[in-house]
């Protein structure tokens, strides 16, 4: 009985491969009331723009596989002038999301390996705190990753997260309930760590 107690708990895996992530994040938003003006699209616009904190947190259940966690949010943009200051809101976002490491997936598992690519897919919800308002989300990106050590790892991750029209609080918007362009959109480009343990 003691052998097979000890060998089930060699064999357990759940409190293995899991990690934590810490990112400065770079914001840029969209809102769907913009059908109704004539703004400039650039991302390079400082009315759009706001730089924020994300957290996360998740496990790999394989190479290739894992689901994490993530919080972003503090400062954000409600996109109702070309003036920053008039922009300004607060929020937060929590999703749900899986990632795919595309390089051990194409290329193999390698222990040596110092890159991975990984897809990111996934969704959650949203508050904007400035306006008292709630939305869900769906998110699709693109994570890089180098080894630094066996216990630190550097993030630059390119993200796109897609809000129903809510989020960001205003309470107008355009006609076609069929568009991307209808709903509220965030471009991220966060950089970062990942701490395994």
């Amino acid at each position: 009985m003691v052998s097979v107690a000890g060998q089930a708990q060699e064999r357990s895996k759940f409190w293995d491969n899991w990690f934590v992530q810490a990112n400065l994040a770079g914001n840029v938003f969209y809102g769907s009331q913009e059908v109704d003006y004539d703004f400039s699209d650039s991302p390079m616009k400082g009315f759009r723009q706001s730089l924020n904190l994300t957290a996360a947190i998740g496990k790999w259940f394989s190479p290739e596989i894992a689901l994490r966690t993530k919080v972003n949010g503090i400062w954000g943009r409600t996109i109702i002038s070309e003036d920053a200051e008039t922009n300004a809101s607060k929020f937060f976002t929590i999703s749900e999301q899986a990632l795919l490491d595309l390089t051990n997936i194409i290329w193999g598992v390698s222990q040596q390996r110092r890159y991975h690519l990984i897809l990111v897919m996934g969704g959650g919800v949203g508050r904007n705190m400035s306006y008292d308002s709630w939305a869900t989300n769906l998110s699709l990106g693109l994570l890089n990753q180098v080894r630094l050590t066996k216990r630190l790892l550097l993030n630059a991750e390119l993200g796109y997260v897609l809000h129903t029209a809510e989020f960001d609080g205003a309470r107008y918007g355009g006609t076609s309930t069929h568009s991307l362009f209808n709903e509220d959109r965030q471009l991220l480009l966060e950089v970062g760590v990942t701490y395994p343990f």
